[in-house]
């Protein structure tokens, strides 16, 4: 549990992200699953989603 009690923290990233997913994973984050097109951009395309957690323990 963190100090201000949350046990664990959930985030959502595009899946072509790889700076934010690194940053993320540095900072204890792990990827637990995807949510495919989860976004439609103005252009029409799509992006698929990855979640990400970081789940304290103790």
């Amino acid at each position: 549990m963190s100090a201000n009690g949350f046990e664990q923290v959930e985030l959502g990233v595009y899946s072509d992200n790889d700076r934010a997913r690194h940053m993320y994973r540095k900072m204890g984050f792990r990827e637990y699953g995807m949510n495919p097109r989860a976004f439609k951009l103005k252009d029409g395309t799509y992006r698929d989603e990855i979640i990400m957690a970081n789940i304290f323990e103790g």
